[in-house]
């Protein structure tokens, strides 16, 4: 046996080690986080960013992954997320954070999931999970991150790489104080001439469904509460753009949300739920926008909610969907404050509902959340969430006419000509003489 043989088995015992443990670390319960696919963690733009949420300097107990793929993918990608929360070199079963969670990757922003933990001692929430509770005196964890369906390497691969840790405070974004404001429904208002509901259907409509290129604007400094007029602001600017009518909107970003907190009554307290559908109506009339507006409630039948294939079906029509949720105890609860978002895709993997989401409230990034057959947003990091309704709009059809022009400033009134003055005319002096003396 020659060297160039014994070096060839060499390097094949070699690589069939490092296939096996591979294998084993992405199947096993265990997985050893000094591990590293460094030609893998290229996918990743950034760094992944890992938010402990507070409230008025108050930690909340909650926090969410941030994974900035940044590119434009046309098929959803489902993320599995495992963090060594302590940090003792191993990936473990009970470290799964995030599981097999379909998104869409878009190349101009992150995406973003809640981070629960399977807890055998804590059966608060629905499905036996809970939300983080981190030691927040880390400046970063070791994550697994699991991609699945990822076409650029394949159907799927394993990042293995160090998150960094901030902290995100929504004491000046999400803070409603006043009763009757978004997230407490007024029970006497009626919403009769508004609703538009569809019926149950046999079969939901096609998912996944998206819309790429919505934007995802966030809370304004010293404008709290603002969810509302944010959340269709993102889906107002995104049909104008889609079907030109731009130039019937105000010029910049910011006027928009000015006279959209006009139309809604908007104030630092929110805006009432009966302001909601009206206010829309009146923005869209008083720029002649060419939309169609529509309410449509939650159902609730043979004990699930139906708010969730309603949402597929208005995002399969091509229409933008705002969602408006309320923070409650139970589905028969008294809504305690409430939430507004846009909602930008929705997906089925086995039984588990997903939608995308832009939120105010949330650092820029699209949001991927599971909802229950209790219109549970599962996981939302400031409290129990239940979907309520949603406010669709769809382009009319028609070509959008521009508004008329402002009129002319008024003319002076003209200024008279001066009528000349005549001059007097002088009158001779006679001549007098000089006596003679």
């Amino acid at each position: 046996m020659n060297n160039r043989t014994i070096y060839l088995l060499i390097a094949l015992g070699t690589l069939g080690i490092f296939v096996f443990f591979n294998i084993y670390n992405q199947t096993s319960g265990k997985i050893n986080s000094a591990f590293f696919v460094s030609s893998n963690e290229k996918i990743l733009a950034e760094s992944a960013v890992i938010y402990n949420y507070y409230k008025n300097n108050q930690p909340l107990h909650t926090a969410a992954i941030e994974l900035p793929l940044m590119q434009d993918l046309p098929d959803p990608v489902i993320f599995t997320v495992f963090v060594d929360v302590d940090e003792d070199g191993e990936f473990e079963s009970r470290e799964l954070a995030v599981t097999e969670m379909p998104a869409f990757v878009e190349k101009n922003l992150p995406n973003t999931f809640p981070l629960l933990f399977d807890d055998e001692k804590d059966k608060a929430d629905n499905n036996g999970r809970k939300e983080s509770k981190f030691i927040r005196k880390s400046e970063s964890l070791p994550v697994k991150i699991l991609l699945e369906d990822f076409p650029t390497v394949g159907s799927s691969t394993v990042i293995k790489t160090l998150a960094s840790i901030k902290t995100w405070d929504i004491g000046e974004i999400l803070d409603v104080k006043k009763k009757g404001f978004i997230g407490n429904l007024n029970p006497s208002f009626e919403f009769a001439r508004l609703i538009s509901v569809a019926r149950a259907q046999a079969n939901p409509n096609k998912v996944p469904v998206s819309h790429k290129g919505v934007p995802d604007i966030n809370a304004r400094k010293g404008k709290p509460n603002e969810c509302v007029p944010l959340s269709f602001a993102n889906s107002i600017l995104w049909l104008a753009e889609k079907h030109d009518f731009k130039n019937n909107l105000p010029p910049t970003e910011g006027e928009v949300l000015d006279s959209l907190d006009s139309e809604f009554k908007y104030t630092k307290d929110g805006v009432k739920q009966s302001d909601i559908f009206p206010g829309k109506e009146a923005f869209t009339k008083k720029y002649k926008l060419p939309l169609k507006n529509k309410k449509i409630d939650n159902e609730v039948i043979e004990g699930e909610s139906q708010l969730w294939k309603r949402i597929v079906q208005e995002l399969n029509q091509g229409e933008d969907v705002e969602l408006i949720s309320e923070f409650k105890k139970s589905p028969r609860g008294v809504a305690e404050m409430g939430h507004a978002v846009t909602v930008v895709g929705a997906n089925k993997v086995g039984n588990k509902q997903t939608i995308d989401v832009h939120d105010p409230a949330t650092p820029k990034g699209t949001e991927t959340y599971q909802v229950d057959r209790n219109g549970v947003v599962v996981g939302y990091p400031f409290g129990k969430l239940f979907v309520k309704f949603i406010v669709s709009e769809s382009h009319d059809g028609t070509t959008p006419q521009p508004p008329p022009p402002p009129p002319p400033p008024p003319m002076p009134p003209p200024t008279p000509t001066p009528m000349p003055i005549p001059m007097p005319i002088p009158t001779p002096t006679p001549s007098t003489s000089t006596p003679n003396t």
